[in-house]
């Protein structure tokens, strides 16, 4: 509840993004598609590369009409590019930022059992590759908000800290930067490797929202993201990256991925623990096999991978 209303509450204030809801909606809403007008064949471009340099919130993802959607956005999500090969082949640049929001496709509910945002996610997007792109994944499930905080009676008008006028005119300036305008420390850049290194030995790749060989390319975006937010300069005027941006992207994925509902620290700490435990007593398993051929017979007639 209140994840479309968070979503809409966002846009009005920084003014840089719009809201589309996917429940029915296809392949060629989203991205584009052909039509036949008069005998002849026309390209149109759905939402996301019409919003190109923007941000899209996705809502309702779960309700799309058509289930392999997501696994046909692989490539404009990896590439930035939109390309539709019909009766006629075009491309355009669809550089969009996205917001995906979505419940369990099942229809289960995260809160009736803990970790199950992992899998509620695996039941919208089931390919491993597409769950990989998403810099981050948060979850929310009901009992983490009290029901006194929810209905405390907020006023429907408030003076937030910084006016709707400067945070439209920062998110603007951070999306106009090109690469020469970003400049990443040495020290940040060192720190991203080390702290890659050391989120790949603290989280396993199932799921794989962290994997070794490519979350430190999210750090930096993550990073990147905090060091435009609180305006973080070079003498020159270029975005400057440090490792303390660094360290809260670290401390900012720990805090979402430690919650109880997400579940994913709890799961990673115990799948290491076992894969420890396991090869600590290896050498022994194997010598009592040696001796009990009867015991490795059997194993070997139940089969199995446990």
């Amino acid at each position: 509840t209140g994840k479309s209303e968070i979503a809409n509450r966002m846009i009005g204030h920084y003014r840089a993004a719009t809201l589309v809801s996917c429940e029915g909606m296809s392949f060629a809403g989203l991205v584009g598609g052909v039509q036949q007008i008069d005998g002849r064949w026309h390209m149109t471009w759905g939402t996301i590369p019409m919003n190109d340099r923007r941000m899209v919130f996705l809502d309702e993802v779960s309700g799309l009409a058509e289930k392999d959607v997501i696994e046909q956005m692989s490539s404009i999500r990896s590439s930035g590019i939109a390309q539709i090969t019909k009766i006629q082949s075009e491309q355009i640049s669809a550089r969009t930022r996205l917001v995906w929001i979505m419940n369990p496709g099942d229809g289960s509910t995260i809160a009736s059992k803990p970790g199950v945002a992992m899998d509620g996610l695996a039941s919208v997007v089931p390919n491993a590759e597409d769950q990989a792109r998403f810099d981050f994944v948060i979850s929310a499930a009901k009992g983490e908000v009290a029901n006194s905080l929810i209905n405390a009676g907020f006023a429907d008008r408030h003076e937030p800290m910084y006016s709707s006028e400067d945070c439209e005119a920062l998110v603007k300036w951070a999306w106009s930067l090109g690469r020469k305008d970003i400049f990443v420390s040495e020290q940040a850049a060192k720190a991203a490797v080390r702290e890659a290194m050391d989120l790949g030995d603290r989280y396993v790749s199932d799921p794989p929202y962290i994997q070794s060989e490519n979350v430190r390319f999210k750090l930096l975006r993550i990073a990147a993201a905090i060091a435009a937010r609180t305006f973080s300069r070079t003498k020159s005027g270029k975005l400057l990256v440090q490792s303390v941006h660094i360290k809260d992207a670290v401390r900012f994925l720990d805090m979402i991925y430690g919650s109880e509902s997400m579940g994913y620290m709890r799961k990673s700490k115990r799948a290491i623990q076992a894969r420890e435990l396991a090869k600590s007593r290896s050498e022994r398993v194997r010598q009592f096999l040696h001796k009990d051929d009867a015991v490795l017979l059997t194993l070997q007639v139940a089969g199995g991978n446990t």
